[in-house]
């Protein structure tokens, strides 16, 4: 199972490690300083990227976040192209998202995914047919 941090279509760090495993885990992502980090666990994960396109790509992200910005957690849309992440398959389970230590509430999110189901941890199982 893949940790993937990326901005666009380019992948600037990722981690391998089972996370759909039953068990919480902590995945912290920090940018500050001209740094993108990822860790999984307090373990952190591998740089994909040079000094150069790293730079680059924060460019991106600061442009970006000047304006309104669709972030995706557990998985990705369906416009974009398998090669420009390693992304096979989405996540299952339980998570907690807060982002400037703030606690973020899934159920007013411009737009989640229909098999994304709030406040409910464990994970619902579906209805047998």
């Amino acid at each position: 199972q893949l940790v993937v941090l990326a901005v666009e279509h380019t992948a600037l760090a990722l981690m391998e490690i089972k996370v759909c495993d039953g068990q919480e885990h902590v995945v912290t992502v920090s940018l500050r300083d001209g740094e993108a980090t990822l860790e999984v666990d307090g373990t952190r994960g591998q740089s994909e990227v040079s000094a150069a396109q790293l730079q680059e790509r924060l460019a991106v992200l600061e442009r970006h976040l000047r304006s309104p910005v669709l972030t995706f957690a557990g998985g990705l849309p369906p416009d974009v192209p398998v090669t420009s992440a390693p992304v096979t398959a989405f996540y299952r389970g339980c998570m907690t998202l807060e982002v400037n230590r703030r606690l973020l509430d899934l159920d007013e999110a411009a737009y989640k995914h229909s098999d994304i189901t709030a406040h409910s941890c464990p994970p619902v199982e579906p209805a047998a047919a």
